[in-house]
């Protein structure tokens, strides 16, 4: 019998358990109190970042193994995997299993028998790894609780925290929510004392949090600078590399350019199946569609007017990339996004590469913005706050305060100070200015008084209706159908509307969005809407709470 390991236990170093700070002990001794008096209330500790989340789970899980019993452990995405890995293995090795879509079908088949079998008692995995099928299950963790990856965009349509509580009804497990920056909607379950809250204010080492600068990119335009690199990160990367340090460069768009448009009469190249324009990646000289996977050769005249006017707009990380080998030159960076991560283990090989050969610049999308634990990296630098501020959802300045608060957590981890600069043409907005200061609770208090005035989660629930088909007109007369039927069941009703992404795949898509107070009164009646329309030529999902609006 040949047996797949998902990792090589001879590459991981054994750790010993470290001495706790006095915040760390205390969520500890509770957690481990928890345990032994079959307290099952959720916990969350907000803790910033570098604070040691990661050893208070390996000595809590450690006691729980202890009294027999087993643990899953659960990362946003795949990226995270290899770091977590390595911690959990290095403590516990080979009583670790690892499971996640990166994984072969038969490596996933022989971990998967390991769990039954009982030979491991940890999993450290992606969001599947929750349904993990341990009978002896003692404790779920999920870190970084705020990422938008837990919740699966696809039918069935569940979150992982609401499937690791009712884990924890059914089989006796306490849960661990874990984040710098908790959803709005977690932290105020944690006020209002459905959770118990725990507060890790200080780094592991004391170091002060990275000194964060922000840089308004209108002023540096007026300068005459036309570059993606403000004047004050160009001089701290030529700094970092001089004093042989490793910076972080996030910007969360991938390709060469964002679209391609003809000057001439204004035509933007879009997705023949989709009603999105298509990506310029340069590296393969050809057009491509982020959501279908449709591709075409780059346009040398506008499809429109013959025009050869065509000028490619904004950038992603391959044109980045071009510009840093201009400026440092071919070995200063590696680079991490959805085109580069595509191979088996792709994930791993370029961390370990960053690492070991002590590459100056990492350069990605969101994948390099979370849990990255590397000591050498002493500079962030953000390339364009703007992207995810300027989307058209509740949760947009949320996600971007979080998402700066977590990149430029990765600079002074280790014994050198640590600093940030984050680019932005909105310098004065407060989500940038609150993350400059690392400051979680105003920006809760701040942001939840908006909720709570516009009528937003957590004070409601938002149901969204997405219909699609090929006939446009037969999913408008259906949506109608519904709405009329939805009428006075819930606080307010949008549509139906055509969803942003108007067309996908060549289907059409329409949604109707509700806010309502009480969904589980409303639950039976979605159920029945969905069974009505089992057999239509058209395809209705119902998703509570989605991830994404488009």
């Amino acid at each position: 019998i040949v047996s797949r390991d998902a990792y090589n236990q001879s590459h991981y170093k054994k750790t010993k358990p470290k001495k706790p700070t006095a915040e760390q002990k205390k969520v500890i001794d509770h957690l481990i109190s928890s345990f032994d008096n079959k307290d099952l209330t959720p916990c969350l500790i907000r803790g910033v970042t570098g604070s040691g989340k990661t050893e208070v789970f390996l000595q809590v899980i450690d006691y729980i193994i202890a009294k027999g019993k087993s643990a899953i452990v659960l990362v946003p995405e795949i990226s995270l995997t290899p770091q977590m890995t390595e911690r959990f293995v290095g403590r516990f090795g080979g009583l670790v299993s690892v499971l996640h879509s990166g994984l072969s079908l038969g490596e996933r088949y022989d971990e998967w028998q390991k769990i039954l079998n009982g030979s491991v008692k940890v999993v450290v995995g992606a969001r599947s790894a929750v349904f993990a099928p341990f009978d002896n299950l003692g404790i779920i963790i999920i870190d970084e609780e705020h990422e938008g990856t837990y919740k699966s965009e696809i039918s069935p349509y569940y979150h992982v925290r609401e499937i690791a509580i009712q884990r924890s009804k059914n089989e006796g497990a306490l849960v661990v929510l874990s984040s710098a920056t908790p959803l709005i909607t977690t932290y105020c379950k944690a006020e209002s004392g459905k959770y118990k809250l725990f507060e890790m204010e200080n780094r592991y080492n004391f170091s002060d949090m990275p000194a964060v600068e922000i840089v308004d990119m209108r002023r540096e335009l007026e300068l005459g600078n036309k570059t993606v690199f403000g004047n004050k990160l160009l001089a701290e990367l030529e700094i970092n590399i001089k004093n042989g340090e490793q910076a972080i460069l996030f910007h969360n768009r991938r390709g060469f350019n964002s679209f391609v448009m003809c000057r001439s009469c204004g035509t933007v190249l879009t997705c023949d199946n989709c009603s999105i324009s298509l990506t310029y990646h340069k590296y393969h000289g050809r057009l491509k569609c982020h959501y279908c996977g449709f591709e075409r050769d780059n346009a040398t005249q506008c499809p429109s007017c013959n025009s050869p006017y065509i000028r490619y707009m904004g950038m992603g990380t391959e044109k980045i990339e071009e510009d840093i080998i201009k400026l440092f030159g071919e070995d200063s960076f590696i680079r991490m996004d959805g085109d580069t991560t595509s191979g088996k283990n792709s994930h791993e090989i370029i961390l370990r590469k960053f690492e070991r050969e002590n590459i100056p610049i990492l350069l990605g999308t969101q994948m390099v913005t979370k849990g990255l634990d590397f000591p050498n990296v002493t500079l962030v630098g953000v390339i364009l706050a703007d992207l995810a501020l300027n989307t058209d959802d509740y949760r947009a300045a949320e996600r971007t305060f979080s998402q700066l608060i977590q990149v430029c957590g990765r600079a002074g981890r280790g014994d050198l100070l640590g600093r940030a600069v984050i680019q932005t043409y909105q310098p004065e907005h407060y989500a940038l200015r609150l993350a400059k200061e690392h400051n979680y609770i105003e920006f809760y208090q701040h942001e939840i008084a908006i909720r709570k005035q516009l009528f937003f989660p957590p004070y409601c629930d938002i149901v969204m209706l997405l219909m699609q088909g090929e006939d446009e007109n037969s999913i408008i007369k259906e949506l109608v159908a519904i709405a009329t039927k939805l009428k006075g069941k819930c606080h307010a009703m949008l549509g139906p509307v055509a969803a942003p992404y108007a067309r996908i795949k060549n289907k059409y898509r329409w949604r109707i969005l509700l806010k309502c107070r009480d969904t589980n009164k409303l639950l039976p009646f979605l159920q029945t809407i969905l069974q009505e329309h089992s057999n239509s030529e058209n395809n209705l999902t119902i998703d509570i709470n989605p991830n994404s609006m488009n």
